[in-house]
């Protein structure tokens, strides 16, 4: 029985497949530092509940701000994927020249490193 041999169209395939699945990926952003053991709050009770909101409204806005900057990139998604697929087919080197959306993916990033701070800060103060 003879055994199939892969064509080298099919290797270059692969491989282009690989690159543009490589270029469509980010690293995920560094885990914010592990929660110890906080001492209690040096702010009268007061200032710290007041402190508490301010820092829970400003997770919210965070959060809200990432949920639109991904539906954002989710809309674009569709075209991305058409531009990619020509790229791909037509002219691989075009591939280069797509918008990968870095500025919005490192915008994400940022909101997220803001919002593992400020729930390290809600943790030190302990609030609800």
């Amino acid at each position: 029985m003879a055994k199939a041999v892969p064509s080298s169209l099919n290797r270059l395939g692969h491989l282009l497949l690989a690159i543009g699945l490589a270029g469509c990926a980010r690293s995920a952003p560094d885990l914010p530092p592990t929660f110890t053991s906080a001492p209690p709050p040096q702010m009268e009770d007061g200032a710290r509940v007041q402190r508490c909101t301010v820092l829970k409204t400003e997770i919210g806005n965070l959060r809200e701000e990432i949920r639109v900057a991904e539906d954002v990139i989710a809309g674009r998604r569709h075209e991305d994927q058409v531009q990619g697929y020509f790229a791909a087919v037509l002219f691989p080197p075009a591939m280069l020249l797509i918008d990968q959306q870095k500025a919005q993916k490192n915008a994400l990033d940022n909101r997220q490193m803001q919002i593992d701070a400020k729930l390290a800060e809600q943790h030190k103060l302990r609030c609800s």
